[in-house]
């Protein structure tokens, strides 16, 4: 139940920004909510088929609510990487859920498959210029956790090349990584000292961010506009607080990725606040190295 008060008022309070006082309420809900789950995680094998199932439902709310959140990147992974652990221990102990459909990933692709674009990602340069600054950071990689999630992202660049349907499904493959380290290297893997993997988290915003458009196919379209635009938003404030905690030589790798996350979020503001839903004239690849938008200020587009 908290998790749900908790994620109904961050919503709203992104929604409608003159609402703050629902900012409290969603942090004691969301406290009040991780109080619980805690407790619930630390005696898996003595919960019941029932337990799990609301355990899981628990997870997967918080998951929804870190995507909304403004600090909410390390709140993300770590509720991910929660699902992946429940779902397992669902399937081994109970060999699936009463509440829920859990799909293994060729199931999920011959569900989604067909709903999604198969074409090239269509801005090329700017695709190219991710995959050049990802690699700049391969030498300051050192566990295994941080190559495997650079390998995965950069895959899912050089997907995009040819297909967005790929790329997406390529995507799994992060959350994977996430669900697997061992619990020691996945905190070390998560802590903000951790330079070099804060870099590829900024690379999976800018992944997110050019393959959000695109995800409108798996929706109505109608619907999908609102997380669409809130998304959209929350992603810049990720990004920039990625960016301005790097030392100086790091900033360096990722000013076209800021850059991107940036404009597009400046246009999907743009058309929220017209309501007319019109495309912009200029695309990524017009900002990526071109110095448009200054990485010390959110307003600068």
């Amino acid at each position: 139940m908290h998790a749900i008060l908790s994620l109904g008022a961050t919503h709203y309070t992104l929604a409608d920004h003159s609402q703050t006082g629902y900012t409290q309420m969603a942090i004691s809900h969301r406290g009040k909510s991780l109080q619980s789950l805690s407790a619930a995680l630390s005696n898996l094998d003595g919960c019941t088929d029932v337990d799990l199932d609301g355990i899981l439902a628990t997870c997967y709310t918080l998951v929804f609510q870190a995507y909304f959140m403004p600090d909410g990147l390390t709140d993300f992974a770590v509720m991910v990487r929660g699902c992946g652990m429940v779902t397992q221990h669902i399937i081994s102990r109970f060999n699936g859920s009463k509440m829920f459909t859990l799909q293994t990933p060729e199931q999920m692709t011959e569900l989604l498959a067909p709903w999604l674009p198969t074409d090239a990602h269509p801005d090329q340069e700017v695709i190219d210029t991710c995959i050049e600054d990802i690699d700049k950071l391969h030498s300051f990689l050192q566990s295994s956790g941080s190559h495997d999630f650079f390998n995965a992202l950069r895959k899912i660049y050089l997907a995009l090349k040819y297909s967005i349907r790929d790329a997406f499904f390529c995507l799994t493959e992060v959350y994977a990584i996430w669900c697997t380290m061992e619990n020691q290297d996945f905190l070390k893997f998560i802590a903000s000292s951790n330079h070099a993997v804060r870099v590829l988290f900024l690379h999976y915003i800018s992944i997110d961010t050019l393959m959000r458009p695109f995800m409108l196919s798996v929706r109505a379209q109608d619907r999908a506009r609102a997380g669409l635009f809130l998304g959209a938003d929350v992603m810049e404030k990720w990004a920039f607080a990625i960016y301005h905690s790097l030392p100086a030589n790091m900033q360096e790798l990722v000013v076209n990725e800021v850059q991107i996350v940036s404009y597009e979020s400046h246009r999907y503001m743009f058309q929220r606040e017209i309501s007319g839903y019109r495309s912009s004239t200029m695309e990524p690849s017009q900002i990526a190295g071109r110095g448009v938008i200054d990485t010390g200020s959110h307003t600068s587009l």
